[in-house]
């Protein structure tokens, strides 16, 4: 009897699971998406506030401050309010995390790895959005900050 229509049954999986590996992709382009938008809106608002804050600045170092010295206490507020951020954050996608559990395929929903990953880039970018706002404050002229303001 002559065979007819030979196959793989890798070729058979491989088709019956395209259209989830094709989800999958488009939920990581989502997620990916989400987090540079996460990080941009994040660095913006962190920036805005910082800058905001650019006449205190120039009455500390009027007063004599040390630019190290007002560059570690912005840091440090920025860093309290990361935390509380990144917390609340956490426990939010540990919350929700049931919620995309019929989604994931070899992926725990609360893998650390990915919470890890979020949270540093989202941190880095926090950082970045005190620091340097901050800097550029300390280095101007603080009479020309305060005259302007």
């Amino acid at each position: 009897m002559p065979l007819n229509d030979v196959r793989w049954i890798e070729d058979d999986v491989e088709t019956a699971s395209l259209p989830s590996r094709f989800l999958a992709s488009l939920l990581g382009g989502f997620a990916t998406f989400a987090v540079l938008l996460a990080t941009i809106g994040l660095y913006g608002v962190v920036a805005y506030g910082v800058s905001r804050r650019r006449r205190d600045i120039a009455i500390r170092m009027a007063l004599g401050a040390d630019r190290t010295r007002v560059l570690r206490m912005f840091l440090a507020q920025g860093m309290r309010l990361i935390t509380v951020g990144v917390i609340a954050g956490l426990g939010g996608g540990f919350a929700l995390s049931n919620l995309l559990r019929s989604q994931l395929y070899g992926v725990s929903t609360t893998d650390p790895l990915s919470y890890l990953l979020v949270a540093l880039v989202l941190v880095v970018a926090a950082l970045a959005a005190t620091w340097l706002p901050a800097r550029r404050a300390t280095r101007t002229d603080p009479i020309r900050e305060l005259h302007s303001g």
